[in-house]
């Protein structure tokens, strides 16, 4: 098992290293996400679009980053044999940072006033998720503790259903 994970991960640092970036833009989108939802009852309406528009920036920042990914995937000299597997998991990552800015801004322009429970257990999951797949991705290097991040995910996203 440990040779066939060794064999699909990139070898290439540069990409690992962009990937890790692009999961910490993701982990910033929602802890930002989880915050803003926990204290938006709180919050005066034009905080409540400050903070929304701050979530939009990081789903901004993610973009780049996942365009900067393409960019070296299609022009690179050493270029990974998976670069399908890099591509698709740099543009899921920039998903999740925008889903967090779009959901943030559409509880602004829909004049929500209250978050009930279920909302707020999803901005937590959706932390917790993107915290470990964010500690997965880091340690793509070490195949050894990727099995524990993959069952951590589907253990949350378990709880999610």
């Amino acid at each position: 098992m440990r040779k066939i994970i060794s064999f699909i991960l990139p070898k290439e640092k540069k990409f690992l290293e962009m990937l890790s970036s692009q999961s910490e833009i993701a982990f910033e989108a929602s802890i930002f996400l989880k915050n803003f939802v926990d204290e938006y009852p709180g919050l005066q309406r034009s905080e409540r679009k400050s903070r929304a528009q701050s979530i939009k920036k990081i789903g901004l920042k993610a973009d780049e980053m996942k365009k900067a990914i393409a960019l070296q995937l299609e022009g690179g000299y050493a270029v990974p044999a998976n670069k399908e597997h890099i591509a698709r998991v740099a543009v899921l990552l920039g998903e999740v940072s925008d889903l967090a800015g779009s959901t943030a801004l559409m509880l602004v322009i829909l004049s929500i006033e209250r978050i009930d429970g279920y909302t707020a257990k999803m901005a937590g999951m959706m932390h917790g998720i993107i915290d470990e797949t964010s500690k997965g991705i880091k340690s793509l290097g070490k195949p050894k503790n990727i099995k524990e991040h993959c069952e951590r995910i589907y253990g949350l996203g378990a709880e999610a259903d």
